[in-house]
């Protein structure tokens, strides 16, 4: 599920994921076409990913700044928990 509805999408496992200077690894994606794309978007980061981060989005600049969570191991304890109930 997106912002924009559902989107059929494969889910593929890579062995990392690398933007900048963070890399998450092992991550699930989903790969999706964009052939036929409507947006100006190269691509989609799902909340798999986001969450190990805290981060921040300047929406003017096109920049989103991420820093790894000092406390992941305690959130992704209670991540795990609350998305499997």
């Amino acid at each position: 599920m997106t912002a924009n509805g559902e989107v059929d999408a494969l889910l593929v496992g890579i062995q990392s994921l690398t933007v900048g200077e963070q890399v998450v690894s092992p991550i699930t994606v989903g790969a999706i076409s964009l052939s036929h794309r409507t947006a100006s978007f190269d691509g989609l980061f799902g909340m798999n990913f986001l969450q190990k981060f805290e981060f921040s989005l300047d929406q003017q600049r096109s920049l989103l700044e991420l820093h790894f969570r000092r406390d992941w191991g305690a959130f992704s304890d209670r991540y795990s928990q609350s998305s499997s109930s």
